[in-house]
């Protein structure tokens, strides 16, 4: 049976923060930092879970909810590039293609739809909203054993992310690195 991703990731997470500059990593998870994005990817069996978490404000360069014309514009620019995995990420080996695509934007739309499913995206800290944006994708690769690097390629279409913090994990290996418009590629042999 296949594990969730998930549980493989908290399972890799505990593992790694016994590890020296992996806990440097691990210690910044989930802090809500202009300018860095943090991406999970997970390979299990042929599958390749990535997941993207960032501030709004990386992506559309606010973070309330849109209101004018240009905010909106900004908003359905950042949602249809982050629907576009095939533009943000480029495999080396393994044959992988897309199965499946979520982005959930909602803390910057005016129409929240995030507390219908029981999701909140706003987080208040001394009065201020830190909305996120996430995405998720999925692929299946014929050979992931295969698979030897992915390329993130979002840095020209999102210039003000600086840097993007990647925590990885195989079902035999994890590490984390840090990405920028230098170096963009998350190498897994």
């Amino acid at each position: 049976m296949k594990m969730q991703f998930h549980h493989l990731f908290l399972l890799s997470s505990i593992a790694m923060a016994s590890t020296g500059n992996v806990k440097a990593e691990l210690a910044h998870l989930d802090a809500h930092v202009h300018g860095l994005a943090e991406l999970m990817i997970a390979i299990e069996g042929q599958t390749v879970d990535i997941q993207l978490q960032s501030p709004a404000m990386n992506l559309v360069g606010f973070e309330h909810k849109a209101h004018s014309e240009s905010e909106i514009d900004a908003v359905q620019r950042a949602e249809s590039l982050l629907n576009s995995p095939n533009l943000l990420f480029s495999f080396k080996g393994g044959q992988c293609s897309l199965i499946e695509t979520s982005v959930d934007i909602s803390s910057v739309l005016e129409n929240d739809h995030s507390e219908l499913d029981g999701h909140h995206h706003e987080h208040e800290t001394d009065g201020e909203h830190h909305n996120e944006v996430s995405a998720h994708y999925q692929y299946h690769c014929n050979n992931t054993d295969e698979l030897a690097a992915v390329s993130v390629n979002m840095f020209n279409d999102f210039p003000d992310i600086k840097q993007t913090r990647v925590l990885w994990l195989t079902e035999s290996k994890q590490a984390a690195t840090t990405l920028d418009s230098d170096n963009y590629t998350v190498i897994f042999k």
